[in-house]
Formats: C-alpha cells, structure tokens, sequence
C-alpha cells in the first residue's frame, strides 16, 4: 500500500487529543470525537491547513503514515476515533462494510436530491400511458423528457408507485 508520510507535531497532536473524549460508549470501546463533524457524524479538524477526517488522523498518529486508502470503522459509529476499531480498505470495502452494517440508505421517489415529479404526477402519468398519449407529450407536460415517461412505463423508475 502506498502511504504518504505526513508529519506532525506536538502542537497538533495537543490539539488533536484535547478535542477527545475518553468516555466510552455503552460497549465500553469507541472513544468519541467532540469537535467539528461533517453531516454524516464524522469527526473534521483542520491539519497542515487543510481540514482533515479526524479517524483518518487517528490512523496517522496510530501508524505514523496516511493511507492513500480509506481509514474504514469497525464500530460502525462515525465520530469514532479508537485506532483499534479502524482499518484500510478501498472504496469498495468501504461501500460494501456500509451495506452489511445497514447504514446505507438509497433515497428514491420524491425522496431522491435530483426527483422532479411528485407521486401524484406519475399516478397521473400513468393514466396518460394508459389512454395511449406519446411519451413526449406527457414529458413536455410535466417538464420531463419522453426517456424519463418511457423509464416511469417499463418500471425502470418509480417501480414502487401504483
């Protein structure tokens, strides 16, 4: 594995470690980041001027070297830095750990970032589909291509409305 050496100094590390909180989870093991976090619970500090997940600092000042892999938890719990509880692997591995530890939730529907019609609108639109109207008229009636009205009839997309 190709690891990058950065080096750090005392001051740092003081800083790293006063933002620590030795307490433990219920399960007596996950030492718990009280600083700066991102919107998904992991840990963030500022590190030779550029910010930095605290976890993956964790392994630096475990192993003396950052990874050009991803610092993984075992525990499951973000704002985690327990050096014990983290390991490398690639981006797979870390999607794959997410999976198998339920923590992976795919939005969909109006719930999806890029959604444009509502539930409503593809009942709608299937109604359309139903008495014979183009793919693009319908599109064009709701501000969406023909492809997107051809996904909604063939169950590619919105598979889960009826």
């Amino acid at each position: 594995m190709d690891a990058a050496t950065h080096h750090h100094t005392d001051e740092q590390l003081d800083k790293l470690l006063s933002k620590l909180l030795a307490n433990s989870t219920p399960d007596g093991t996950c030492v718990i980041w009280l600083g700066a976090a991102d919107p998904n619970g992991y840990g963030r500090i500022r590190w030779n001027g550029k910010a930095e997940l605290v976890h993956r600092m964790a392994w630096l000042v475990k192993t003396g070297s950052l990874p050009a892999f991803n610092v993984l938890h075992s525990c499951a719990n973000p704002p985690c830095w327990n050096g014990n509880h983290l390991f490398l692997g690639t981006q797979l591995d870390n999607v794959t750990d997410m999976h198998k530890k339920g923590r992976a939730r795919k939005a969909f529907g109006e719930e999806a970032s890029k959604a444009v019609l509502t539930i409503v609108q593809i009942q709608e639109i299937r109604v359309f589909l139903e008495k014979g109207y183009k793919y693009t008229e319908i599109g064009a009636k709701y501000g969406v291509c023909g492809e997107s009205i051809r996904n909604i009839k063939t169950g590619r997309s919105w598979s889960h409305v009826r």
